[in-house]
């Protein structure tokens, strides 16, 4: 955890000293971008291992970092393109959202099985991440 924390550290440094002569936004899409390739790296390679050893969780983590990758890629290119609003309209990113939620659902199953839980608990599970999420969504708007 020590380790983590101080990379941490030096990772918000870096992009602290990166935003003061080019910008928050410019500072925000280098990271990004630098997210987006090493998250689609991370889901070529969970895609391998999964095909390697079949795993659920390495399965769950291809679809998670592919749609990691995909999103933050998406937002990069918004700001590039200058925020167009059919990019905040478009039915692509319903599809985007759609292969992280895909991920996001693996895992979530995954962790159902190691901890021996029934389907019955997935459905309360995510039944409450719903209905707490709809919650915040009425309260923000």
């Amino acid at each position: 955890m020590i380790r983590a924390l101080g990379l941490m550290i030096v990772i918000l440094l870096a992009l602290g000293l990166l935003a003061r002569p080019f910008g928050l936004v410019t500072a925000q899409d280098v990271a990004r971008a630098a997210l987006a390739t090493m998250a689609a790296t991370l889901s070529g390679t969970f895609l391998w291992l999964w095909r390697e050893k079949a795993t659920p969780l390495a399965l769950a983590m291809t679809f998670s970092w592919a749609g990691a990758s995909t999103l933050m890629g998406w937002r990069v290119m918004q700001d590039v393109l200058g925020q167009p609003a059919w990019m905040g309209e478009s039915p692509m990113l319903l599809g985007v959202l759609g292969v992280y939620l895909t991920g996001t659902l693996l895992h979530v199953e995954a962790i159902r099985r190691a901890f021996g839980l029934g389907q019955v608990a997935l459905v309360f599970l995510l039944g409450g991440t719903l209905g707490g999420s709809v919650l915040v969504l009425s309260v923000l708007r």
